[in-house]
């Protein structure tokens, strides 16, 4: 009965816990987008404009947000140079390149978030293959 009990109650902790991460997620889903929005006003923002206080009034915005992002235990996933993994990156298309091996990241189009192991959001990829596999086509 102890055992059963014990069980019980380690069961209902990590159904809470399950729950309150797919809650987390949820919400998420819906607060990336903007992170995106904010990530590509900074990129499209002229150099000569760089140094205005609206611009760097939405970069410590967007700075906080990733701030608070893991605070969460949020982490951005998809960097270039990384290997390709389909569990965490999405390929988009393949460009040829003899400078990193074949299989390696080489663009990110939109970056993707995960939870611990649980991926809220896998990150859009470009991804390399050999020249030589150019060449044969």
């Amino acid at each position: 009965t102890q055992a059963d009990f014990v069980n019980y109650r380690r069961r209902t902790n990590q159904e809470q816990s399950d729950g309150r991460t797919t809650a987390q997620i949820a919400v998420l889903d819906q607060i990336l987008p903007v992170l995106d929005d904010l990530g590509r006003a900074l990129q499209a923002t002229p150099p000569e404009l760089a140094n205005n206080s609206w611009v760097q009034g939405i970069l410590l915005v967007a700075k906080r947000l990733m701030a608070v992002l893991e605070q969460l235990g949020v982490k951005q996933i998809g960097k270039p140079g990384e290997p390709f993994d389909p569990r965490w990156h999405e390929a988009l298309s393949t460009e040829a390149s003899s400078n990193v091996p074949e299989g390696t990241i080489l663009h990110v189009t939109r970056p993707g978030y995960a939870i611990g192991e649980r991926v809220i959001r896998p990150a859009q990829v470009i991804v390399a293959r050999s020249s030589q596999t150019a060449n044969a086509r």
